[in-house]
């Protein structure tokens, strides 16, 4: 629970910046509307009716949903994000808020590995979270992905040397 409460300030920091994304005032835009969002939100459906999406007939004269990387259909959190309900624009806004929160942590951790000092941690992780590339990119959404997890496999190599 000790774990937990230091990332709280993380997170409310993360809501604070962004509770237009995380209280679903604003949708986000650009390519996640006309791109992110069709791709997932056909995944989900055909998830949800027992099919392991292989075609998506929808777009152009059809293509294989699973061969398209940007389609999130391999990656675990859409799955996860499709148990509860259809993938729509709320499911669009929580993934993306939750990818710049789990970026934040991650960053903690990284430089928490770096013996600094918690401040230093603090502010160096609210940098991440609220940078120009999260929010310029807010758009694409496996841009945010990547950056999100970017900081977590740099900690899992630190660790790993």
């Amino acid at each position: 629970m000790d774990q937990l409460k230091k990332y709280l300030p993380l997170f409310a920091i993360a809501l604070l910046a962004f509770w237009q994304i995380a209280f679903f005032q604003h949708l986000l835009k650009w390519d996640n509307v006309d791109y992110f969002l069709p791709m997932r939100h056909f995944f989900s459906n055909e998830l949800r009716q027992g099919e392991l999406p292989g075609w998506n007939p929808f777009v152009n004269l059809g293509f294989p949903h699973f061969a398209d990387p940007q389609s999130g259909s391999w990656y675990p959190m859409v799955w996860v994000l499709s148990l509860f309900k259809s993938y729509g624009f709320s499911s669009l806004n929580a993934e993306w808020f939750l990818h710049v929160f789990l970026g934040g942590v991650g960053m903690y951790k990284l430089l928490e590995s770096l013996k600094l000092r918690r401040a230093a941690v603090v502010i160096g992780s609210t940098a991440f979270m609220l940078c120009g590339f999260n929010v310029g990119t807010a758009q694409i959404l496996p841009f945010i992905i990547g950056a999100c997890w970017l900081p977590w496999c740099i900690w899992g190599f630190k660790r790993f040397v």
